[in-house]
């Protein structure tokens, strides 16, 4: 388990203004939730990446292929006394398609959940990772041009900033994709889809659009200027936001005994 760990030299902000010291330590905390965030996400998202990797079994193949085998015989069984008993198939189409929907269900009621459902897990961890560390950079930002806070403030923000160049930009296409799937971009101007060359697209003349694509660990897509931009979900990228967090927390004076994060 990935756990971000942080320690507060204190318990309060030393500022003479109680009221400032009372609204930093708001933002801190603010900053700390999305921490926890971004760790559970990540997290997740590792564990969904090794569960959708696990292919299913022949002997789960096996047993749905029975399943549709006795629903079928079953379902010809009930069939309409003043049958003809010639093959119908329209009939056998709609008996196929019942036998598929009802082993299915069954699979669902025994908890076994739709394939579709396990494959859209390490996407959805991986939105919610990008989201988690794109709000610690907004919250720094405004806790750096909050008054009160120290000089350094802007420094870690700048630093953010640096850490994740691509971050706002895939988070806007991940939340703008009614627009990118149009192949709109900034001010629903028509995207001008530029060169894609990495493991899983190779255009080196541009034209392909990319909606939530992950790639190994990188979750990305067309950006807002056509192109191609990701971020990594990672240990890595947990870490680096993890350490403007904690230099933000020690540009702070602290009274009362040391904190540590998580409980």
């Amino acid at each position: 388990m990935h756990v971000a760990e942080l320690t507060y030299p204190g318990t309060r902000i030393d500022l003479p203004d109680l009221t400032q010291a009372h609204a930093l330590y708001s933002l801190l905390l603010m900053i700390e939730q999305k921490v926890t965030e971004a760790s559970v996400a990540l997290n997740l998202f590792e564990a969904a990446c090794a569960q959708s990797t696990m292919r299913h079994s022949r002997d789960e193949w096996e047993r749905n292929a029975e399943r549709r085998r006795e629903l079928m015989a079953k379902y010809e069984r009930q069939r309409p006394a003043d049958d003809t008993g010639f093959p119908d198939p329209s009939r056998y189409a709609e008996m196929h398609y019942q036998a598929d929907v009802e082993t299915k269900r069954e699979d669902w009621l025994a908890g076994r959940p739709p394939h579709a459902y396990q494959h859209v897990l390490p996407f959805l961890h991986a939105k919610t990772f990008l989201y988690a560390v794109d709000s610690i950079g907004k919250l720094i930002r405004a806790l750096s041009q909050a008054d009160g806070a120290p000089a350094a403030t802007a420094l870690h923000d700048e630093s953010f900033g640096q850490s994740f160049p691509t971050l706002r930009a895939v988070r806007n296409s991940a939340q703008h994709v009614e627009d990118r799937i149009r192949g709109l971009g900034r001010g629903g101007q028509p995207l001008q889809l530029r060169p894609v060359q990495n493991q899983l697209v190779s255009a080196p003349a541009g034209g392909v659009l990319i909606i939530d694509s992950l790639n190994s660990n990188k979750f990305g897509g067309t950006l807002a200027n056509g192109e191609y931009g990701e971020v990594e979900v990672s240990i890595a990228g947990l870490e680096r936001a993890r350490d403007v967090v904690q230099a933000l927390i020690d540009s702070f004076l602290w009274k009362g005994p040391k904190r540590h994060y998580p409980s």
